[in-house]
């Protein structure tokens, strides 16, 4: 038993026909994602420094021994682009096309590493990524339902080894595709509002799970076993 291309298109909405999103990402270096991250979000080099600095270890500034990574924390993005009706109010913020840009992008990146393709530090995202997102207006051109599949089945084939602690990967697919092919388990209720129209990830209501005992959700996973 497999989860399929299909199933993960039916799960997410996510499409999986395309360009194939792995080979339009390459590994950059360095200089290649400041003028990247530049381009795409508006941060000057050195600010794009302190950033992959700070996703190794919180500094306040960054010299030629300065850890860093490739990599971009959530709370930065936030930071920089977040709370945009707030700023606009207050004067703090113009909303032009170059700007609106820019924090559409910021927000994609952030999806892009919090919900489709997530790894196990749970608070950064790959700069790499800004590769998918130099061009918004072909964005939807990629297969995004087949790159989420298969970097969740990586994450779940490390997972699967001895000396993993955690699990990365758009989860949300596995656990749906759990619900929609074991219906008799009875693990979670159907929404009534769900049409088939919409992603079966939106089939399900989880206000009852909230309310469950320990004993109540024990005896559930057991069934999963026993299945």
């Amino acid at each position: 038993m497999a989860i399929t291309p299909d199933d993960g298109q039916k799960i997410s909405g996510l499409r999986t026909h395309g360009k194939n999103v792995y080979s339009s990402v390459y590994e950059m270096t360095w200089d290649e994602l400041y003028v990247l991250a530049e381009v795409t979000l508006g941060l000057p080099k050195d600010k794009t420094k302190l950033e992959f600095a700070c996703a190794a270890k919180e500094v306040k500034f960054v010299d030629s021994s300065t850890k860093k990574l490739k990599k971009i924390k959530f709370t930065a993005l936030k930071k920089c682009f977040g709370d945009t009706n707030e700023k606009i109010s207050k004067g703090e913020l113009v909303m032009d096309e170059v700007t609106a840009m820019r924090t559409a992008t910021a927000y994609l990146l952030h999806t892009l590493g919090s919900v489709i393709f997530p790894d196990n530090s749970g608070n950064k995202v790959s700069a790499q990524y800004l590769q998918l997102l130099k061009d918004l207006k072909s964005c939807h051109k990629y297969s995004w339902g087949t790159a989420t599949l298969s970097f969740l089945l990586e994450k779940l084939e490390t997972a699967s080894r001895l000396t993993s602690r955690n699990i990365g990967g758009y989860f949300t697919v596995l656990q749906v595709w759990i619900y929609d092919h074991f219906p008799d388990l009875n693990l979670v209720k159907e929404d009534d509002k769900w049409v088939d129209t919409f992603p079966t990830s939106a089939k399900w209501s989880f206000k009852e799970n909230k309310k469950r005992n320990k004993k109540e959700s024990f005896e559930r996973k057991l069934r999963l076993f026993d299945c």
